[in-house]
């Protein structure tokens, strides 16, 4: 009986370890999904920023990519044919106004990009408008814009160079100049929207992914409830019970009860009668060879042992001092 108790008492120790460990762990691993818990939902929120960001970023450029292009038909519907006339007038044309004129046939994709090119198709006034009205609604390439830039950087300084040589040639580079801006904003535009599902998705990607790490810290934290109640109502055994389940030297105790009850007994038949002692030889103390060699001998008594074993158990033994 004592035995099984002492193992179930040896059971619950281990088990109270047995959950402190494990409740050590969930708390562990319930602080890791907490931090992963937060980067996700400050990941989360620079999603959402960024995502917010292009949409604003896309409402702008629309709409001035928008005036872009009513400024862009504004300037095809001012170059008239008279203007384009007194153009093909000057005779000695600057550097500034040539090239703005070649750039011209570069964009309307013509096989002459000369400047006597430029001449000869305006001339042919209503071709020549036709070109500029398709061209201004399609989006050019990327090599085409490179070659076209130039102007639109240095727009200002351009049209100070032809602004008293020639209207017609002020109109063409800004013609140019819209044409430019109008198809970087589209671009623009364009790559912000193709941004947006990519976006999309990774905002979904992270709310699934702060959704399960929502509930996987539910699931640790009940755990970590359940283990944290199971340790406080783990069955308690108190000290002095356990001492009185397993006091393996209880036996000696009641035996030295039982001696010092038997020595008062003696005790007490000494007091009221010497004789009734039981009869001890004792030494003569009187006697000059009490101390010799030869004359002293051992009085041996053998070991009573009055427990239930000859290992443990309490044991009377008689002795007198010689």
């Amino acid at each position: 009986m004592e035995l099984q108790i002492q193992e179930d008492y040896t059971q619950i120790l281990e088990k109270s370890d047995s959950i402190q460990v494990i409740t050590k762990q969930l708390e562990s691993e319930f602080n890791k999904v907490q931090k992963s818990l937060k980067s996700e939902s400050k990941r989360l929120d620079r999603l959402a920023s960024q995502l917010q960001l292009t949409k604003q970023q896309i409402e702008l450029y629309t709409k001035e990519a928008e005036k872009a292009l009513e400024d862009l038909k504004d300037t095809n519907w001012r170059i008239t044919k008279e203007l384009c006339s007194e153009l093909r007038k000057i005779s000695n044309p600057s550097k500034t106004l040539i090239d703005v004129c070649e750039k011209i046939m570069l964009v309307l994709d013509q096989n002459e990009k000369t400047f006597q090119s430029f001449k000869a198709l305006t001339k042919n006034f209503s071709l020549f408008k036709t070109l500029m009205s398709f061209i201004q609604t399609q989006n050019l390439s990327d090599s085409l814009i490179n070659s076209i830039l130039p102007i639109w950087k240095n727009q200002t300084i351009v049209q100070a160079k032809l602004y008293k040589i020639s209207k017609c040639g002020c109109l063409l580079a800004l013609w140019i100049t819209l044409l430019v801006e109008h198809n970087l904003k589209t671009e623009t535009i364009n790559s912000s929207k193709r941004k947006i599902p990519e976006l999309d998705q990774k905002i979904n990607a992270s709310k699934t992914m702060l959704s399960g790490l929502e509930k996987q810290m539910e699931i640790i934290n009940e755990m970590l409830s359940r283990k944290k109640s199971e340790f406080e109502n783990r069955p308690d055994i108190a000290h002095e019970e356990f001492t009185a389940r397993f006091d393996f030297f209880g036996s000696c105790q009641k035996c030295d009860k039982e001696n010092d009850t038997r020595a008062k007994k003696q005790s007490v038949l000494c007091e009221i009668d010497p004789n009734l002692m039981p009869n001890i030889s004792f030494p003569n103390f009187a006697d000059p060879h009490l101390y010799d060699e030869n004359s002293i001998k051992m009085i041996e008594h053998n070991i009573i042992y009055e427990g239930k074993h000859d290992d443990t158990g309490c044991f009377r033994i008689k002795f007198f001092c010689l």
